[in-house]
């Protein structure tokens, strides 16, 4: 079992550090989907007592991303392509919709904002590095967002980019040509934002969207003991 360490100094106490390197491990895929973890191995990894280790686990089985088998383990979760599927439909409803009022309503300062993140976007493609390219990603369809001041729909947008995230890595690091396809459909997106092509936005946004679901049986076939 390897982890990714992330400064102590970054968090307030040792539950929050526990629980944040957990997470960022299993989010990153450091922490395998169906990979068993030690409570012995990761307080000396970690360096702490094992009391904010549990804490640290009872949270994760709540947010979906570590099960507990008895007398057997814990584990975290293969990833469902159920859920992905649901996602895929709830984020394309909402984002569609925000897109629609947000390009009547876009100023020079947000399409300003948007070429800087795919000029960032962009370099993340000639690294590859996909943990960035999906940072920035989710920046770029924020910004729609923020154009149109929907906090709330955001906050469950935001949800579902995180429950999704490790599909979507997976996706990215099995195919890097993906990475250079995302940043040319926000690029393409962009165009039809400036022109106030409503209809082809929306289109574009649904099938940009509708990408990884698509291929969710595919990647199950691929991948069968990652994913459910």
């Amino acid at each position: 079992m390897l982890i990714a360490n992330i400064p102590k100094e970054k968090f307030s106490n040792t539950r929050e550090y526990v629980y944040e390197v957990l997470r960022y491990n299993i989010l990153n895929l450091t922490l395998k989907p169906g990979e068993q973890l030690s409570e012995i191995q990761l307080t000396k990894m970690l360096q702490v007592s094992r009391t904010p280790i549990r804490e640290a686990i009872i949270r994760l089985v709540s947010d979906d991303l570590l099960k507990i088998s008895p007398q057997v383990g814990t584990f975290v979760t293969k990833i469902s392509t159920k859920e992905m599927v649901d996602a895929t439909f709830v984020r394309e409803i909402i984002e569609t919709n925000i897109l629609k009022i947000a390009i009547d309503l876009m100023s020079s300062s947000y399409i300003q904002d948007i070429e800087n993140i795919l000029v960032k976007q962009k370099e993340t493609v000639l690294s590859l590095d996909i943990i960035a390219h999906l940072k920035l990603d989710q920046e770029f369809h924020h910004v729609f967002f923020r154009v149109v001041g929907n906090y709330t729909a955001w906050s469950v947008v935001k949800k579902l980019y995180e429950s999704t995230q490790r599909e979507r890595l997976l996706f990215l690091m099995t195919d890097n040509l993906q990475l250079e396809h995302v940043y040319n459909s926000h690029v393409e997106l962009l165009e039809y934002v400036k022109k106030r092509d409503i209809d082809g936005a929306v289109q574009l946004m649904h099938d940009h969207i509708y990408k990884y679901a698509n291929l969710a049986e595919e990647m199950k076939k691929k991948y069968p003991h990652y994913l459910e």
